[in-house]
């Protein structure tokens, strides 16, 4: 079992830049405390436009503070007491299925 939730544990790092919110809860039920990685979020910032006046734009940044992740091989130690684990995805209902091939159908 032990081997199992360290192949958990390195398959949480690994997934973790395409799904970034299952790989958290992976880290919460493996027992581990922190943000896995740090948060994304929109800035906007204001400068000095060159023929006068100021421009604004808005830019997506990342805040690494308090990120506990790293792109290391599991540190799982043995005996880690364990949270109650919850399904990571919602199962579909079938007729969301549907309608999302004929969505993507066109």
């Amino acid at each position: 079992m032990y081997v199992v939730l360290r192949v958990v544990d390195n398959l949480k790092i690994i997934l973790s830049p395409i799904l970034p919110h299952t790989a958290q809860q992976l880290h919460e039920y493996l027992g581990y405390e922190g943000r896995l990685f740090g948060r994304q979020q929109v800035v906007e910032y204001q400068e000095d436009a060159p023929h006068g006046g100021v421009r604004s734009h808005e830019a997506l940044t990342y805040d690494h503070s308090g990120a506990v992740g790293t792109w290391t091989p599991s540190q799982l130690p043995p005996g880690q007491a364990l949270r109650k684990p919850a399904p990571l995805f919602k199962k579909l209902d079938e007729s969301v299925v549907e309608e999302e091939y004929a969505r993507l159908a066109g």
